[in-house]
């Protein structure tokens, strides 16, 4: 197992690459930080985001499932990408199995569940979300 500090380091500049669209960078550095480390669930989780970008969906999901096998104690919340593929793939229910999951493991940024595109389908079932989001976030909706 390499240095995930090394990697981790540089998720900041991974994800302005992606934000940028500049996306053969970001594949390129995800690629290199695997390399010198397998085990680095960031850079796993940020080369899954980029292929659902890419609307590569079956890729996406190996690679989520990857970071899922080395984050077996969900520190980094794999659940609530595999809800971002799924709502992306039209599985509303398996998307709302999944982000409840990553709510259970203390998944709380707010913010990020209202903003983030991948949502945007769990997001437009307003009664499930609103439900969902009054379970887990009570005084953000008063």
């Amino acid at each position: 197992q390499g240095n995930s500090l090394f990697s981790s380091s540089y998720a900041n500049l991974w994800e302005m690459y992606l934000r940028s669209f500049r996306l053969l960078d970001a594949e390129k550095q995800f690629l290199i930080a695997i390399e010198k480390d397998s085990f680095d669930v960031i850079a796993w989780k940020l080369l899954g985001y980029l292929n659902l970008i890419k609307n590569k969906l079956k890729d996406a999901e190996q690679i989520f499932t990857k970071a899922n096998q080395i984050d077996r104690e969900q520190v980094f919340f794999v659940d609530f990408d595999f809800a971002c593929l799924y709502s992306l793939s039209g599985k509303e229910d398996l998307a709302f199995s999944s982000l409840e999951k990553a709510l259970q493991k203390k998944f709380s940024d707010y913010a990020r569940l209202n903003s983030i595109p991948f949502l945007h389908n769990l997001r437009l079932q307003k009664e499930r979300w609103t439900e969902l989001l009054q379970k887990y976030f009570p005084d953000k909706l008063k």
